[in-house]
């Protein structure tokens, strides 16, 4: 028989498509481009000048930087693995036609695309599509899991060179080693806020293929998630560039509270 796609399907799926990513993708560009003082990302970032400073001082310092640097590749590797394993799960599904089928029948019930007539009825975007756009997800997120990994071995390099050379009497030997090191850790933590993105947004894309009704409820409780979880009302603390300068500002006690 044949297979009809409603215009009024067509129009109510793509509005709830275009809400939901617009709702997620906007909130995680307006976070992190417009909410600098209120967001964990960026203040961690500013916390990492301070943190290079102080780990290239001595060896004790670089053995507790190595071991802060090893639970961050555990996790970078966790989550690669893992986003590894959904690309191939995601493609395996995505080339199955019976599942491919019986997914997009699961779709026609959706409470704000359900068909009103028992005339056959095509879902408006495939389910196969719907899958590869998972695996790209995926794909991004663990590119830019490696990438922290492979950042951070290197790091590794950068500390032990920093606390080996020059004459440990002299305070400011290791300065030589603290912007390049500083721009692997800064690079680093950028690759990690890049994999971790794709990561969120494939949560409500996997709930899509679901129905856009999933995938629009999805969105939104992700995104209050987020907002809740990136949110921290810093006590008025300033974070200086490099150790010598003032830690905290007039507000604050030497213990950083206000």
């Amino acid at each position: 028989g044949v297979v009809v796609v409603r215009m009024g399907t067509v129009a109510s799926e793509a509005a709830v498509v275009t809400v939901s990513y617009f709702l997620t993708v906007g909130y995680i560009v307006y976070n992190l481009a417009f909410r600098q003082k209120r967001n964990v990302a960026s203040r961690a970032s500013a916390v990492r000048r301070r943190f290079v400073a102080a780990m290239l001082k001595s060896k004790p310092e670089a053995i507790l930087a190595v071991q802060a640097f090893r639970n961050f590749v555990m996790g970078s590797s966790f989550l690669a693995t893992a986003m590894a394993g959904a690309a191939f799960l995601f493609v395996d599904y995505a080339s199955d036609p019976t599942r491919i089928a019986h997914m997009n029948e699961t779709v026609l019930s959706d409470p704000l695309t359900a068909r009103t007539s028992t005339e056959p009825v095509a879902p408006v975007i495939s389910a196969s599509v719907k899958l590869y756009v998972a695996v790209a997800l995926s794909f991004f997120s663990f590119f830019f899991m490696t990438q922290n990994i492979r950042i951070v071995v290197h790091l590794g390099f950068f500390i032990r060179a920093a606390v080996s050379s020059g004459d440990p009497e002299d305070e400011t030997y290791h300065l030589k080693f603290r912007d390049d090191t500083l721009v692997l850790v800064h690079r680093a933590g950028l690759f990690f806020l890049l994999g971790l993105r794709p990561f969120y947004i494939l949560i409500p894309t996997v709930a899509w293929i679901l129905g856009p009704t999933y995938l629009l409820v999805a969105s939104i409780v992700l995104t209050l998630l987020l907002y809740f979880s990136d949110t921290i009302k810093f006590p008025g603390v300033r974070t200086p560039e490099y150790p010598g300068e003032e830690l905290f500002s007039t507000e604050c006690d030497e213990n950083g509270k206000v």
